[in-house]
C-alpha cells in the first residue's frame, strides 16, 4: 500500500473526499485479496450492514468503523484513524 494511506486525516475534508478514501480502501482490499488467491465468496466489502454476521465498513469523518451485524443486532464495533488497520481487519476474516 502507498505510503500516503497512512497519513492522517483531515476532519474537514467533504463527503466526497470521504467517499475516495473509502473507493481507495476498498481497491486496496480487493487488490489484497487477489495476490492471496483468496475465494471469491469470500472477498466482500460492504458498506452497509449486512446483517448476516459480516462485517461493514463506516467512515465519520477521519475514522473508519469495522462493524459486525447479525439479524439487526450489533456485534463488534472497531475503530481506527489507520487504513491499514481496516485492511488487517478485513483480511483476517
Amino acid at each position: 500500500m502507498d505510503n500516503h494511506a497512512s497519513r492522517p486525516r483531515d476532519p474537514k475534508r467533504s463527503p466526497t473526499e470521504t467517499m475516495r478514501s473509502i473507493s481507495t480502501l476498498k481497491s486496496a482490499y480487493y487488490d489484497i485479496a487477489k495476490r492471496l488467491n483468496a475465494p471469491r465468496r469470500y472477498v466482500r466489502f460492504a458498506t452497509t450492514p449486512q446483517r448476516d454476521g459480516s462485517a461493514h465498513i463506516e467512515s465519520n469523518g477521519n475514522e473508519f468503523a469495522y462493524v459486525i451485524t447479525e439479524r439487526g443486532m450489533e456485534y463488534e464495533r472497531r475503530k481506527t484513524t489507520n487504513d491499514d488497520d481496516i485492511l488487517y481487519w478485513l483480511v483476517g476474516d
